[in-house]
């Protein structure tokens, strides 16, 4: 074989391999591009926004003893439908929360760019400490369930009800809520239902000059439907005095409109005075 073949041979062994390698270099490079492209995750955040004219910054200040109703509006700023829960943190343990369950749930789904509005009831217990009640909002995809890593799950203000069927609460003149016809407080706290409710007015004074008893007084009773978050102020009517068999002795009538007796001018009689109303 002359020089010339060999040169001819040796360069197209050499061309044939410059293309297979170019080949297979680009097939592996594509499929690496390729299958790199498969991996690519797009992902976002859920976010929502709480509204309240009782909130600042999505917090409130609750006094000591403090008894509050709030509005919430809960807004979705999501393109699509997801789960929420609204969720609260408290700097005062004796701080509790509940919800309306006549308006919309504090969990539950939420549409895309939807909104729900929740009446949040709060009450704090506490006589002498104030607290921050502060609300927050946890999301998820609606086939998820939501593990939220923070807060207070808001119970129903039913569930925070401490009364019990049948259960009486007593007031007199000297009640331990109040006495000598100061205002005594009685709240539902929490406890929605139907109450029955029953007043006495107060006795009347003793008439010593004839050893005579006062009059007893009226009684009326009703049945009232009341909310979770109630306060009534209760005033109990007072005794009347006792006469002497001092003449013509002024004695006054028992707290709350009971009627002052002076004595007859002529006769040397004193009587005791009238019994105050219980309202």
């Amino acid at each position: 074989m002359d020089r010339k073949k060999l040169i001819y041979i040796g360069l197209l062994l050499i061309l044939t391999v410059i293309v297979s390698i170019t080949y297979f270099s680009y097939a592996f490079f594509t499929n690496r591009s390729e299958q790199s492209g498969k991996l690519n995750i797009v992902t976002g955040t859920l976010d929502y926004k709480i509204k309240s004219s009782d909130l600042t910054n999505s917090q409130i200040i609750l006094a000591a003893g403090e008894v509050k109703n709030i509005e919430i509006e809960l807004s979705s700023l999501n393109d699509i439908n997801s789960k929420y829960e609204l969720f609260y943190e408290t700097t005062n343990n004796s701080i509790k929360v509940g919800y309306d369950t006549n308006r919309d749930l504090p969990l539950g789904t939420i549409n895309a760019n939807g909104k729900k509005t929740l009446i949040i009831h709060l009450k704090n217990y506490s006589t002498t400490t104030s607290g921050t009640v502060t609300f927050n909002v946890e999301g998820g995809f609606t086939n998820n369930n939501l593990v939220k890593s923070r807060g207070i799950s808001i119970p129903t203000s039913s569930s925070l009800c401490t009364y019990t069927k049948n259960q009486v609460f007593n007031f007199d003149y000297n009640g331990t809520n109040g006495s000598d016809g100061s205002a005594q407080a009685f709240d539902t706290d929490f406890c929605k239902g139907n109450y029955k409710v029953e007043l006495w007015g107060a006795q009347g004074g003793t008439t010593k000059t004839y050893n005579i008893s006062g009059g007893l007084a009226g009684y009326v009773s009703g049945n009232i439907s009341l909310g979770s978050v109630e306060k009534f102020y209760i005033y109990v009517g007072g005794q009347g005095s006792a006469s002497s068999v001092a003449t013509n002795e002024l004695v006054s009538g028992g707290y709350n409109g009971g009627g002052s007796t002076g004595g007859q001018a002529c006769c040397g009689r004193s009587y005791g005075s009238g019994g105050g109303a219980t309202d």
